[in-house]
């Protein structure tokens, strides 16, 4: 059986399209995804890559801030270490502020989600401007310590020295 010439080009037309079909379906289509998946991680790394930079930039600033907020992560250790730090830093600014302290004694430890408090009770005596000094300065401790509870009595009638017995709170973050 002979082909004509118009039935071999429709023949070969037919070959044709069923071969680009086929290398569509074989080829094409596998590399097409594999150019989109391709181009969506592209698109993940420049976001991931952006934030990294925008992070960069702000360096400095970021370490400014965390600076700030060095001291306070420095109580570092056992709890028998962190509360006896709290006691050093309690005692020396009880002798900056020419506090008297009679009675230290550490209470309780509470562990929380992000830190322990350590509680502590002190006892001393001074003079109203030298407790006001000494609550300044503990404030402003380099220390998480914070009073919970502070009882105020005159230790004579006639005096200007009162006897104090405090709850303080120290935290120490883990």
């Amino acid at each position: 059986m002979r082909l004509t010439k118009r039935e071999k080009q429709i023949f070969y037309v037919c070959v044709s399209l069923v071969s680009v079909l086929i290398l569509q379906g074989i080829v094409f289509k596998p590399l097409a995804d594999k150019l989109s998946d391709l181009n969506h991680e592209i698109q993940l790394k420049e976001t991931k890559l952006i934030k990294g930079l925008r992070a960069e930039k702000q360096r400095d600033l970021i370490l400014k801030v965390y600076k700030g907020y060095e001291g306070y992560l420095k109580v570092k250790g056992s709890d028998e270490e962190i509360v006896s730090e709290l006691l050093r830093e309690i005692e020396r600014l009880a002798r900056e502020s020419a506090v008297s302290i009679s009675d230290i004694k550490p209470q309780s430890t509470n562990k929380r989600s992000m830190y322990k408090e350590y509680t502590i009770e002190v006892r001393s005596e001074a003079t109203l401007k030298d407790i006001i000094t000494f609550l300044y300065r503990l404030n402003n401790s380099v220390l998480l310590l914070r009073v919970e509870k502070l009882v105020l009595t005159l230790k004579e009638e006639n005096s200007d020295t009162l006897k104090v017995n405090m709850l303080l709170s120290g935290i120490a973050v883990l």
